[in-house]
C-alpha cells in the first residue's frame, strides 16, 4: 500500500475540523468522513515520523559509538606519546585517565571489567 502522506501537513486541517466540533459539536460537523479522512492521514504522518525517529536514534548510537572509539584510540595514543616520553614515570597512569581529564566517557562499557 502505497503511503500518500509523505508531504502532507495535517495540523491545520485538523485544527479546523476539531475548532468546528468545539463550536457546533460532535453532531452538527458537516462531513465526517473528512474528518476521518484527516484523522488517518495524521495517524500515518504520526507514525512515519515515530519510524524516522527510530532511524534517527539509531543513527546517532552508531556515531556516538564510533566517537567513543575514536576518543580511545586517542587517550591509548597520548598515553603511550607521555608513557615513553618520561621513561615509564608521570601521574597519568592509564588511558582511562586522559580520558577522564578530557572530560570524556569513553570508557564507560569498560567499567564491569
Amino acid at each position: 500500500m502505497t503511503d500518500t502522506t509523505n508531504n502532507f501537513d495535517p495540523a491545520p486541517r485538523l485544527q479546523q475540523i476539531a475548532a468546528t466540533i468545539r463550536e457546533r459539536g460532535a453532531y452538527t460537523f458537516d462531513a465526517p468522513a473528512t474528518a476521518a479522512y484527516y484523522i488517518d492521514c495524521a495517524i500515518k504522518e504520526i507514525e512515519r515520523l515515530h519510524r524516522d525517529y527510530s532511524c534517527v536514534c539509531n543513527e546517532m548510537r552508531r556515531m556516538m559509538n564510533e566517537r567513543d572509539e575514536a576518543r580511545r584510540m586517542y587517550c591509548e595514543e597520548a598515553f603511550c606519546h607521555r608513557f615513553n616520553e618520561r621513561g615509564g614515570e608521570g601521574t597519568i597512569t592509564d588511558p582511562r585517565q586522559i580520558a577522564h581529564s578530557m572530560g570524556w566517557d569513553c570508557f564507560k562499557e569498560d567499567t564491569n571489567e
